[in-house]
């Protein structure tokens, strides 16, 4: 785990970079001019005009942005932070975009229809991954202000995106490039279907730097531990704090039955054990304060400090203690992180493998969308990141992967019943190919 890699200088000769600073001038500029030479050239219904202001957009937006993250929670200074994850996550784009714009020569489309499409894809994926984990997590966003609050939520660098949020933005923008440049959404499917998956790959990857998309406890000899801290702002790593709060230091779990705090279990040889605490012992206060529920519990036993002392109180009445002296990393975890990335890649070559043998145009994407829901709920079992939702215990990630795994279905019903053959041409344009297919595709894909 390494959440900050490195930082970037703010300022030069005293002279802010980011934000409204001469860097975002200079880009304002530069960017009006040439959409000037742009109109002056190919006129203002140019196809490709409103694509390339979006981009000159986001750029600005981003310059502004990091003009806020030079500095750190405490309002001090230290520069433009390069995060692990934002770092994996550039490499996934980057190289799925190189794939696509490659596969998408050899079905006679150029880069820059290709670029088109990743930007089309990128901005509504993004922020369907953002607003997923916001929306799943949304308690860890609130500040005090609307604007501390908005800033939280856009802080992508530090993690939190959902893959399947990214998934449901990027097929919204997917389909609606489609629909505008009257392009076949199938034979295209397959031409990106590849590169979801290399994306996939870097940003679980990313997700190790970071700490995030972590699994449950275990003994096997890959098992790996993450540091008490995970940056320079002493923040813990959400394993750590999560084993922490949870209790798994001290070597209990409590759950709520009724208006009671029952201990529902104890490690042997931990903390709570040598102190005397039993499973089914009734908890009535923790640290001098009263508790009726788990959450309440585990909290007071949460509270800073260290070393830790805990004091609770039975029911019986019987007060134990023990001291905690807080360990520098964490109990040893399953790598779901690279778990994630090597299910990734399995399917990726999977789907490169079948890529030769399949007679009608897209087998491919759907064969992504019906694997990967699959994979990653046998994963959710060995997660521990996400709770339950509603009565059948799924958990998030799981409800949305059944609802794709159902349009996957719906997907295959439209593949079979189209004629045997692949479009000659993407754009739609062309007679269905029969086998042989051409040459040259069927080299360059074997």
């Amino acid at each position: 785990m390494m959440q900050d890699l490195c930082y970037l200088p703010s300022r030069i000769a005293g002279v802010p970079l980011f934000g409204f600073s001469i860097l975002f001038v200079v880009w304002c500029s530069l960017a009006a001019a040439w959409s000037l030479w742009h109109v002056a050239r190919h006129g203002w219904r140019n196809a490709d005009l409103g694509g390339h202001l979006v981009s000159i957009g986001l750029v600005a937006a981003v310059l502004v942005f990091l003009g806020r993250m030079t500095l750190d929670r405490n309002g001090v200074e230290r520069g433009i932070p390069i995060r692990g994850y934002g770092v994996f996550l550039l490499l996934g784009i980057t190289s799925g975009m190189v794939l696509a714009i490659y596969r998408g020569s050899l079905r006679g489309l150029s880069a820059e229809v290709m670029q088109r499409l990743a930007m089309w894809m990128f901005v509504p994926g993004v922020v369907g991954a953002r607003l997923f984990y916001v929306i799943q997590y949304r308690a860890e966003f609130q500040r005090d202000t609307f604007g501390e609050t908005l800033y939280a939520c856009l802080r992508l660098t530090e993690g939190g995106l959902v893959v399947f949020g990214a998934l449901l933005g990027a097929a919204a923008g997917f389909v609606w490039f489609c629909y505008r440049n009257r392009i076949s959404p199938l034979p295209l499917g397959d031409v990106i279907a590849p590169s979801l998956l290399v994306g996939l790959a870097f940003g679980r990857l990313g997700c190790l730097m970071n700490g995030c998309c972590y699994g449950g406890m275990c003994d096997y000899p890959w098992a790996i531990t993450f540091p008490s801290q995970a940056n320079s702002t002493h923040d813990p790593s959400p394993v750590y704090a999560r084993q922490f709060h949870s209790g798994v230091f001290d070597g209990l779990s409590l759950a709520t039955q009724g208006s009671q705090v029952v201990v529902a279990q104890v490690t042997a040889d931990g903390l709570a054990a040598r102190a005397g605490l039993q499973v089914g012992d009734i908890v009535v206060r923790v640290n001098g304060r009263a508790v009726s529920s788990s959450e309440l519990a585990h909290d007071l036993l949460s509270m800073p400090g260290e070393p830790v002392r805990r004091i609770v109180e039975l029911v019986d009445g019987r007060t134990l203690n023990w001291t905690l002296e807080l360990p520098s990393r964490s109990r040893p975890v399953h790598p779901t992180q690279i778990y994630s990335a090597i299910n990734a890649l399995v399917l990726l070559l999977f789907v490169l493998t079948l890529e030769p043998i399949v007679q009608r145009d897209g087998v491919l994407i759907a064969t992504t969308l019906t694997l990967k829901p699959i994979t990653r709920s046998l994963l959710e079992v060995i997660r521990v990141d996400e709770g339950g939702l509603g009565s059948f215990g799924l958990t998030i990630s799981q409800t949305v992967g059944l609802a794709i795994l159902l349009f996957a279905l719906g997907l295959w019903y439209v593949i079979v019943r189209r004629p045997v053959g692949r479009e000659r041409s993407i754009c739609g344009s062309g007679p269905p190919i029969a086998e042989p297919q051409p040459a040259r595709f069927r080299n360059n894909n074997a």
